[in-house]
C-alpha cells in the first residue's frame, strides 16, 4: 500500500464534506453563526489592541466579523483547504491541531474562541492545556460545543465525544481552574429550516431575546428537534 494513501483518501472526503456543508448556510441573511460571532464578541469586551485567536477558525467566517469590528483577530486549522480560503480574504491563519503543541508562545492571546471543535477530539484535556497555556493572564477563553440533548449531535459522524455541564466541571479538575462557567446558548434561528417562508419572517422579526427564546421552543416543539450548544467560559 502507498505511503499515505490513507491520510490522501481521508483528506479528499473530508474536503467534500467541510466545503459542501459551509457551503450549504452561504447566503443566509441572518444564520445562528452570525449570532454566536456577535455575542462572542461582546462577552470578551474587548478592544482593539487585544489580540484574539479563532482555535479551529474554519473557512474564517468569525475572524471577519471580529476585523469588521476593528479587532485584532487570527486563526488556525488544520484543514489546509480552508486555510487556503482564509488566506485568500487576506486572513492571518497558521496550520495547527488541537492534538499537538500549538505555535504560539505562552500568554499570546487576549482572547480565545474555539467553536465546534472539542466534540471532535480524542483527548480534550490536552486541547485544554496548550489553549490555558496561550492564553493570557486575565485572558478569557470560550470554547462551544453542541450539548450532549442537542438532538443534531449525531447527524455528523465526525463528532466523537459528547459534553454536559458535568462533563466541563470533570475537565477543570485537571487544572488550577476556579473561574469558570457552563451555560446554554440556544439559537433562535434553525439554520436547517431557514428557507422555510414561515420561519424566515419570524427570525426577522424575533432575532434575539425572549421573543427568540419562545419562538424556538415552541419550533423545536412542533419540528421535535432541539438544538443548542453548551458554552464553557474561563477567565485565567
Amino acid at each position: 500500500m502507498k505511503k499515505g494513501y490513507k491520510n490522501s483518501v481521508l483528506h479528499e472526503l473530508y474536503k467534500n464534506y467541510f466545503i459542501k456543508l459551509h457551503a450549504s448556510e452561504k447566503g443566509l441573511e441572518y444564520t445562528s453563526t452570525k449570532l454566536a460571532n456577535t455575542d462572542v464578541l461582546k462577552r470578551f469586551h474587548i478592544t482593539k489592541k487585544n489580540h484574539i485567536l479563532d482555535a479551529g477558525c474554519g473557512d474564517g467566517l468569525f475572524i471577519e466579523s471580529a476585523l469588521k469590528r476593528g479587532f485584532f483577530c487570527e486563526g488556525f486549522d488544520s484543514n489546509e483547504d480552508f486555510i487556503q480560503i482564509c488566506r485568500k480574504k487576506g486572513i492571518t491563519v497558521k496550520y495547527a491541531d488541537l492534538s499537538n503543541k500549538l505555535p504560539y508562545k505562552d500568554e499570546t492571546f487576549d482572547g480565545i474562541y474555539c467553536s465546534n471543535v472539542f466534540e471532535h477530539l480524542t483527548q480534550p484535556e490536552f486541547a485544554l492545556y496548550e489553549l490555558m497555556r496561550i492564553l493570557k493572564k486575565d485572558g478569557l477563553l470560550i470554547i462551544s460545543v453542541p450539548e450532549k440533548d442537542n438532538e443534531l449531535f449525531y447527524d455528523d459522524w465526525t463528532h466523537i465525544k459528547s459534553f454536559n455541564k458535568l462533563t466541563f466541571k470533570n475537565l477543570t479538575m485537571c487544572f488550577d481552574i476556579k473561574n469558570y462557567c457552563v451555560y446554554e446558548r440556544h439559537f433562535p434561528v434553525l439554520v436547517k429550516y431557514w428557507k422555510n417562508p414561515i420561519v424566515k419572517i419570524f427570525n426577522t422579526i424575533v432575532k434575539k431575546g425572549i421573543l427568540a427564546k419562545i419562538f424556538t421552543y415552541i419550533v423545536e416543539k412542533i419540528i421535535k428537534i432541539r438544538r443548542h450548544d453548551l458554552i464553557f467560559e474561563v477567565r485565567k
